[in-house]
């Protein structure tokens, strides 16, 4: 498969409340660095990780795009238009704030099963795990609400870059394996080139 499907472009929409650290994961993904200023999102902003997925049949490269949204209200109708175009949804909350977790409940996921691509995969990350004294909701509530989700969830932290990557990898991986395929069925990575002979450039069908 390397070298021949080359650089897949994915897609992925970050979804949850204002400064729950959406775009610090995205920074950190796509360019390898954090800031301390607290980044505030107004509609939506564009980033590109290139990552490199491992699998038995050889690496694969891709480029995931990273649609990062507001968690404000009043842009809700501006960002509700990108879910249907994303390959995968990851939702986010900060572990130190309770409130962040319970929009997802109330406002986030339903707003997901609304609008995305049904044959999205979904995410769930806790962000800011670094604060662990200041810890609101535990890892057990985090994997529970996953599993009700049927998603993977992922403890991170963009400042200390704990599991950033791997999150990323994993969120990647799960597109290419169940919504890449639906989404575009001739050009997925599993799919076989087929060389035709001269007789097959001929045949009687096509005539």
């Amino acid at each position: 498969m390397a070298g021949i499907f080359e650089d897949l472009l994915l897609s992925a929409i970050m979804i949850g409340d204002v400064a729950t650290g959406k775009s610090s994961l995205v920074t950190r993904c796509a360019e390898g660095t954090f800031e301390e200023a607290e980044q505030i999102t107004t509609g939506v902003d564009f980033s590109v990780a290139k990552l490199t997925l491992d699998d038995k049949e050889g690496p694969t490269r891709v480029r995931l795009q990273l649609w990062d949204t507001t968690g404000q209200e009043r842009y809700h109708a501006i960002t509700a238009s990108y879910y249907r175009r994303a390959m995968g949804v990851v939702l986010v909350f900060d572990v130190t704030r309770l409130d962040s977790f319970k929009h997802l409940k109330e406002v986030w996921i339903p707003m997901v099963i609304e609008n995305a691509d049904p044959e999205a995969v979904w995410m769930l990350l806790g962000n800011k795990v670094d604060l662990a004294d200041w810890r609101e909701v535990s890892m057990e509530h985090g994997y529970a609400l996953a599993e009700g989700l049927g998603c993977p969830y992922v403890e991170v932290s963009a400042r200390e870059n704990h599991l950033v990557f791997d999150a990323f990898h994993i969120l990647a991986k799960q597109i290419l394996r169940y919504t890449y395929p639906k989404l575009n069925p001739c050009a997925s990575p599993r799919a076989k080139s087929i060389k035709l002979g001269k007789e097959d450039e001929h045949s009687e069908c096509c005539r």
